[in-house]
């Protein structure tokens, strides 16, 4: 398993881009690029969870049906988003990563396998995750 922390994206002229770590009483009420339930439902349904559990409305203003689309619809300054962590890199140059003051939730990722197979794909996607997201997975514990 990898937990995988979320993060906001928004516009790099957005006004809320001068704070080095956003208030997240500030997201009421601001434009917001949802990814949309029917490609992400769990991820979808993290950011409407955390809004709700910190009193937020945010003003829904479009749907994404994929990563790179909300991306885009930032850039083009339509709205911030909440999305995985691991989208870091594919930001462009005209939005910026802020943190907020307090902790965004994190998703839970899981990888499964059978247990017992010799599979050279397997071995190797294992130790490729080992490597890459430095976790500790021995074969003993699978």
């Amino acid at each position: 398993m990898l937990r995988e922390p979320l993060i906001f994206i928004l516009p790099k002229d957005h006004p809320l881009a001068k704070y080095e770590r956003i208030p997240v009483k500030a997201l009421n009420g601001i434009d917001f690029i949802i990814p949309a339930a029917e490609q992400s439902l769990t991820l979808h349904t993290a950011i409407l969870d955390f809004a709700k559990a910190n009193n937020i409305e945010f003003n829904i203003v479009q749907k994404a049906d994929n990563i790179l689309f909300n991306i885009n619809s930032i850039g083009m300054g339509l709205g911030c988003t909440i999305l995985p962590g691991y989208i870091a890199p594919l930001t462009m140059s005209n939005t910026v990563i802020r943190p907020l003051d307090i902790e965004l939730p994190y998703l839970d990722l899981y990888v499964s396998y059978r247990k017992n197979s010799s599979s050279t794909a397997i071995q190797k996607f294992i130790e490729l995750l080992t490597k890459v997201f430095y976790l500790n997975i021995a074969r003993d514990q699978q």
